[in-house]
């Protein structure tokens, strides 16, 4: 299992069509699980090369379905709850997060800025 983000958009797209090969060389099935529905050429290619090595791409939707299919019941709810909900807020929210700033005060305090608000922890 290998958990990444966006290692494309950092210059290691070559790693995880890679990861898909040695997988399969190692006897497992390889799997790919992006949540993220958004349809880019690089996702194609990364999906083709797990299938072409005896594996699945699953994308939004049918990601987190086959991830609740296999969880089973109890690990379905948690990741309904813990997970997917709060991805999803965050998603419907993104604009807020785009102005998001965390900084430390002089009295030690974290000062959280949204926008023009500003929120001070002590």
């Amino acid at each position: 299992m290998r958990v990444t983000i966006a290692a494309s958009g950092q210059g290691r797209f070559g790693e995880e069509l890679q990861f898909a090969e040695d997988a399969h060389n190692s006897v497992y099935t390889p799997v790919l699980l992006v949540l993220d529905p958004t349809a880019s050429a690089k996702l194609r290619k990364l999906s083709e090369e797990f299938r072409d090595y005896g594996g699945t791409a699953y994308t939004g939707d049918d990601a987190w379905n086959h991830l609740e299919e296999k969880a089973g019941d109890t690990m379905a709810e948690f990741l309904e709850k813990y997970v997917r909900e709060p991805l999803s807020q965050i998603d419907e929210n993104k604009g807020h997060f785009e102005s998001l700033s965390i900084d430390h005060g002089e009295d030690g305090s974290v000062v959280v800025t949204i926008g023009d608000k500003n929120i001070e922890l002590r």
